[in-house]
């Protein structure tokens, strides 16, 4: 038989031959010599039972298993079963069978079943078994090494998500993250959410900085699940102060429940607080810009607007009244619209709200007065 001299593969684990046959396996052992100066071991078995039991250990004890070569004809269980079972345990591995006779029935399953990577008649040659048990080496750190920049992919992705909420994502980055720019600009219609701890100045000065901050996240962990449950998403934490924005054709009634909801779940976080806390939250519904801001260098995504402004001033209008949801005419009524369009099942669904008159008040740069509510 020739000899086929190849570079060596950077690969490590173990391809597994079975055969009924000694003289078989000992020279597939030998044919496949070349392959172990790179780290891969042969190991061998005269039984399908046994050469499982094998890649189960080898599994288990954290060992790839690139290739499993086995022959068809075999006492008790054939080749192409043999395979099937270790597709099932090791989808990955690449699968060679060898076949004394033209079993195509065999060979038809094992394409099925064990996603065959190839079948090889015997007698075979040395050179032609080389290179496909390489290539088929080859193949399998290929979707691995494929597999394993995916995951990190999706890891930077998730990342990335925390710092730019993804309603953001789908409206800046249409055409992916890379062709993100600084200038983007849309202008849409949503509902703006902003939340802010009572007598914080306070509370921050008498505690420590690790405390602090301690706090801070179980606070924002809290009051965020509401909003997501309503289908919003932060748009930015500033100091102690919460951003949201709620989008879509529910946005205003989404808004109105998140904030109910924010002040249940205040409440059940302050049961647990050695020091409870109050906030205030103010939602105004409008159009506003949402796009990029900054540099090439360092950009942020951002809403800017009249809008953004009165739903901040709102919230500070909560102090002065003592009371935690202030909401602004239009986001009422708005609420009643979309609450129109929503099937009696998805009423039944939504908490009921009552609201109370307060006053008006005219925001910076702004000459027609707003009128605001208490929400109950």
């Amino acid at each position: 038989m020739s000899q086929t001299s190849l570079q060596p593969l950077s690969a490590h684990g173990v391809i597994i031959c079975v055969d009924d046959e000694l003289m078989i396996l000992t020279s597939l052992r030998e044919q496949l010599r070349q392959l172990t100066d790179s780290g891969l071991t042969i190991e061998v078995s005269t039984d399908g039972e046994d050469a499982l039991a094998l890649l189960d250990d080898l599994l288990d004890e954290g060992e790839e298993v690139p290739l499993f070569i086995s022959d068809q004809i075999m006492p008790g269980l054939k080749g192409h079963e043999v395979l099937q079972r270790v597709h099932k345990r090791s989808p990955k591995t690449r699968t060679i069978l060898l076949t004394g006779q033209a079993d195509l029935d065999a060979v038809r399953s094992a394409v099925n079943h064990a996603n065959l990577y190839r079948y090889m008649s015997k007698p075979w040659e040395q050179a032609d078994l080389l290179l496909t048990s390489r290539s088929a080496v080859e193949s399998y750190l290929s979707e691995r090494e494929i597999s394993t920049k995916r995951a990190e992919l999706e890891r930077t992705n998730e990342v990335f998500r925390r710092f730019v909420p993804e309603p953001f994502l789908r409206r800046i980055a249409v055409g992916g993250v890379t062709e993100i720019e600084v200038g983007y600009a849309e202008e849409v219609e949503l509902t703006i959410l902003f939340s802010d701890i009572r007598g914080f100045t306070g509370i921050a000065e008498s505690m420590s900085c690790t405390d602090l901050l301690s706090m801070l996240n179980s606070y924002f962990t809290a009051l965020s699940e509401p909003i997501h449950d309503q289908g919003g998403f932060i748009d930015k934490f500033i100091g102690d102060a919460i951003m949201a924005i709620f989008d879509g054709p529910q946005h205003a009634i989404a808004a109105i429940q998140a904030a109910l909801g924010m002040q249940r779940a205040l409440d059940e976080w302050n049961r647990s607080q050695p020091r409870p806390l109050r906030s205030g939250i103010g939602l105004h519904s409008g159009v506003v810009v949402m796009g990029t801001v900054g540099t090439e260098s360092r950009m942020d995504s951002t809403v800017l607007g009249d809008s953004v402004n009165l739903a901040a001033r709102l919230e500070g209008l909560t102090k002065e009244h003592g009371h935690p949801i202030i909401v602004s005419g239009q986001t009422l009524s708005l609420a009643t619209i979309q609450s129109q369009s929503t099937c009696d099942e998805q009423k039944e669904q939504k908490e009921q709200w009552r609201s109370e008159a307060l006053g008006q008040t005219v925001v910076k740069g702004r000459t027609e007065p707003v009128e605001y509510f208490k929400l109950y």
